[in-house]
């Protein structure tokens, strides 16, 4: 990673269910999660969707992911309870993404 990025962000590596189980850091300004829930397990994806809205509570989130309509019946594409995020979130942008339709870009900003 370049030193000036280094700088101003904090990357943890790991599987994303021990990070975000074990790392809880509750100053965020943006938590960014882009093709990756839809890679996960339902119970998994779960589990971090609900700990980041209530452990994590980050000011924003914004989440590219595939759409429902293009769920795979398995992997490597799944669909999750993205919906789930209203509970403590407030969509303030949604679109398709420019580089391919079947996915979703959400912004949502913390109630």
């Amino acid at each position: 990673m370049n030193d000036k990025i280094k700088m101003v962000l904090n990357f943890i590596e790991g599987d994303s269910e021990v990070v975000i189980r074990d790392y809880i850091i509750n100053d965020i300004d943006i938590f960014l999660v882009s093709d990756h829930f839809m890679h996960l397990q339902r119970e998994k994806a779960s589990f971090i969707i609900n700990h980041i809205m209530n452990e994590w509570k980050p000011k924003y989130i914004l989440l590219r992911e595939v759409k429902k309509d293009f769920e795979a019946v398995e992997h490597p594409k799944l669909y999750h309870n993205y919906e789930s995020f209203f509970e403590s979130y407030n969509m303030i942008h949604e679109q398709s993404s420019i580089n391919d339709e079947t996915y979703f870009i959400w912004l949502l900003k913390r109630k």
